[in-house]
């Protein structure tokens, strides 16, 4: 199967929502980014113009996402475009407009451009491990006085 694979490195311009049913849940965000060129008059790069995609993340990158990223954030997004064609009231009536979306197989934030330290997140599995090295800390302990 032909797809066209792309990457995008850019910010989160909407909070991540989640939609559809337990089977279907998804996870989605809009991404903006802009290309830069160099300026040979200004001798100084200069952005381009902005393009926005949706970004469509499912299963276990969906849920990462909706619980680790927000708006602003600077991420990376590696995925497969879709384009897709809605239907939309116009002022002549009917009328067809295209999207171009991202369906995300990799989605990380850009440690190259974010601000600051990120909190670390841990999986379920690392904190219930956690949790019992605790409690089975806590019990030797008790047990050997």
């Amino acid at each position: 199967m032909n797809e066209l694979s792309i990457t995008v490195a850019g910010n989160v311009v909407r909070d991540v929502t989640v939609v559809g049913s337990d089977q279907s849940r998804r996870a989605r965000f809009r991404l903006a980014f802009s290309s830069r060129r160099w300026d040979p008059v200004a001798k100084d790069w200069a952005d381009g113009t902005t393009q926005y995609y949706d970004v469509w993340c499912r299963g276990r990158l969906g849920e990462n996402v909706a619980s680790c990223l927000g708006k602003g954030m600077p991420v990376i997004v590696r995925g497969k475009l879709v384009v897709r064609e809605v239907e939309v009231d116009g002022q002549d009536g009917p009328a067809r407009r295209t999207y171009v979306d991202i369906d995300a197989h990799h989605v990380g934030i850009d440690l190259a451009r974010s601000p600051g330290r990120l909190p670390a997140t841990k999986s379920e599995a690392v904190v219930a491990a956690e949790e019992r090295a605790v409690a089975e800390a806590l019990s030797t302990s008790r047990t050997s006085r």
